[in-house]
């Protein structure tokens, strides 16, 4: 007899959408197909969708040290509710940044008993960096490292994470290459914008338009081209962070047809805002690298097409609402995003863009696993862990009650329509999420 076997949905396997059942027991995936036998727990999901729980790749949480911009409690909440159960935290905003085994360790001591959801975690590539640091967070179990080529933290708090040189971030790239693991960078040209945002604001011109002009793609498309080179020369894995330039892709496939292994992701807010919508929505929406013109929009729609990224990630991001209540040059450059992140996502791709769902479900749960190393994440497949969301196609309006946020006014999809709603999230076989029911009692996710 099985644990829990989920009868009567479109079942969203790597090999296409199929109407078949799903057995579970000790929380792995034992069996897929028709007429599967009795088990104690039995989900009727017929009229829904049974798709792989999200593994997103980009999330950043402030506990500890800034849990008053989203902590674990909130933020794996949001995480549950929108269908997503594996995060692979960023090493920054909180403070400590993981740069080696004590500040890990202080991280993982803060979110211990709180976390709703399994997170993976990133060790970070900074000014502070030792050498043996970054082996001793590869001896605890980051999944993969992060490191910034322009400005990031607090210049004041020498904890914070903070940008690398070059010199830096080479020799960074040896010694990651050296444990086999994988460098993700934020690709953009710190001297170009820094020096473009101070031009802006000594004429006075401080704006949402002087921020994304401040940011070009040429910055971005350097700073991946850059990268990419050093990548080369140390043979260290490279994965290139929220992406928002088709030049910048384009740059990814060349050096990956000459056999660089090197990767990119998208974020959702890329796919369904462009320019436009930032000065007419507001800081809610403002993000670093920022949002391009509708031609580009569609551009990164083309390369998804083809292949060209590897995968979808949130890049949550929030802040407290006061750091949004800034001008257009000084206000945070974060969004709010990881649990709108399906929902949203499989509107604009699969409701209007007719996507199959196995590639959405390739993008955002199998394809991150995978370039993450993270087993039995990422797929229905016998084996691997049974983590699901039950979807159901049903609109509704994104609004402050509907989202988990610790700010959820700061969320830049409020009033929007998803076309799709989250009923069920499923971990390991138990259920976190209902829609009707709510959370489950007790947070059982893991450190993986």
């Amino acid at each position: 007899m099985y644990d829990l076997v989920i009868r009567g949905g479109l079942v969203v396997l790597p090999e296409g959408a199929h109407k078949v059942d799903v057995a579970v027991s000790a929380g792995q995936i034992v069996a897929v197909g028709s007429g599967l036998g009795d088990a104690d727990r039995v989900t009727d999901a017929t009229g829904m969708i049974v798709f792989p729980g999200v593994v997103d790749a980009h999330v950043h949480f402030g506990e500890p040290g800034r849990t008053h911009w989203e902590g674990y409690e909130t933020g794996t909440k949001a995480a549950a509710r929108g269908g997503v159960t594996t995060v692979i935290e960023m090493p920054q905003n909180q403070l400590p940044a993981n740069i080696d085994a004590a500040t890990l360790q202080t991280k993982f001591a803060a979110g211990r008993e709180k976390i709703r959801v399994d997170v993976a975690s990133y060790g970070a590539l900074s000014d502070q960096s030792t050498v043996d640091g970054l082996k001793e967070l590869n001896e605890l179990g980051v999944v993969a490292y992060k490191a910034f080529m322009s400005p990031c933290g607090r210049p004041e708090e020498p904890s914070d994470q903070h940008m690398v040189d070059d010199f830096q971030l080479f020799q960074g790239m040896q010694t990651i290459a050296g444990l086999g693991k994988l460098l993700c960078v934020h690709a953009e040209n710190g001297a170009i914008y820094t020096g473009l945002t101070e031009e802006y604001r000594r004429q006075g011109q401080t704006g949402l338009p002087e921020f994304v002009a401040a940011h070009p793609v040429s910055a971005e498309v350097e700073a991946v081209r850059r990268a990419i080179f050093f990548a080369r020369e140390t043979q260290c894995k490279l994965h290139i962070c929220h992406i928002s330039s088709y030049d910048a892709v384009q740059e990814v496939v060349i050096a990956a047809g000459m056999g660089v292994d090197v990767t990119c992701e998208v974020c959702p807010h890329f796919l369904i805002f462009d320019s436009d919508d930032l000065v007419r929505i507001g800081t809610a929406l403002k993000c670093s690298p920022p949002l391009r013109d509708r031609q580009q929009r569609e551009l990164l729609w083309h390369a998804l097409d083809k292949g060209a990224i590897a995968f979808i990630a949130s890049d949550h991001s929030p802040c407290p609402p006061e750091m949004k209540e800034l001008n257009g040059l000084d206000a945070w450059g974060g969004t709010a995003a990881l649990q709108t992140s399906l929902e949203m996502t499989y509107s604009e791709a699969v409701c209007r863009r007719k996507m199959p769902l196995s590639c959405l479900a390739a993008l955002m749960a199998e394809n991150p696993a995978k370039r993450f190393g993270i087993a039995n994440k990422g797929a229905i497949a016998i084996g691997h862990d049974a983590d699901f969301a039950l979807l159901k196609e049903e609109p509704y309006t994104i609004t402050v009650d509907t989202l988990e946020y610790r700010y959820p006014q700061i969320s830049p999809y409020l009033g929007m329509v998803s076309l799709v709603q989250v009923q069920q999230t499923i971990l390991r076989g138990e259920i976190i999420y209902d829609k009707h029911a709510g959370f489950s009692t007790k947070p059982t996710g893991q450190y993986i």
